[in-house]
């Protein structure tokens, strides 16, 4: 897990969450919780932090974005434009996709208001092929293209739903 305690911004410092929601516990997932832990144990750093050096400056935007940078290049990814809000904007949206109920990625994001998460989420593409067979499978019960208000019941009775 990941505990978020305040804000930073990179002029002003540490800054007090903006609501409530804003100091909360993030789940990761396995996979991730692995190779943040292999980092840090390289790292050797007593604070554990993995964005900034110090407890003085637990976030720096310009040194992660070069270790980023040269992430990428060892890798040999072409460097993109994201952002560190694209990565926000990918875990709200993977936990949708794997089911999470809406209220707890909320809190997970630090949303003091639920309608803000329509922001953050997008659709993935295996979720259009899942929404079409659902549909598909919806009309396919249907007695006719006119009647796709009811659906065969297991005994083949026509019910309304």
């Amino acid at each position: 897990m990941i505990h978020v305690r305040q804000g930073w911004d990179r002029y002003e410092g540490a800054q007090e969450p903006k609501s409530a929601g804003g100091i909360r516990t993030v789940p990761i997932p396995e996979p991730l919780y692995e190779i943040l832990d292999e980092k840090l144990l390289r790292l050797g750093r007593s604070e554990r932090l993995i964005f900034g050096k110090t407890a003085t400056e637990p976030f720096n935007y310009f040194s992660l974005r070069e270790r980023t940078e040269r992430a990428w290049s060892k890798a040999e990814l072409r460097p993109s434009d994201l952002q560190l809000h694209e990565g926000r904007r990918s875990y709200s949206s993977f936990l949708s996709a794997a089911g999470v109920p809406d209220s707890r990625a909320d809190r997970y994001m630090g949303h003091a208001n639920h309608t803000v998460q329509g922001r953050y989420r997008h659709q993935l593409d295996p979720q259009y092929l899942d929404d079409a067979k659902t549909f598909t499978e919806y009309l396919r019960k249907a007695d006719t293209p006119t009647r796709a208000g009811q659906v065969r019941d297991s005994e083949g009775q026509s019910v309304a739903v």
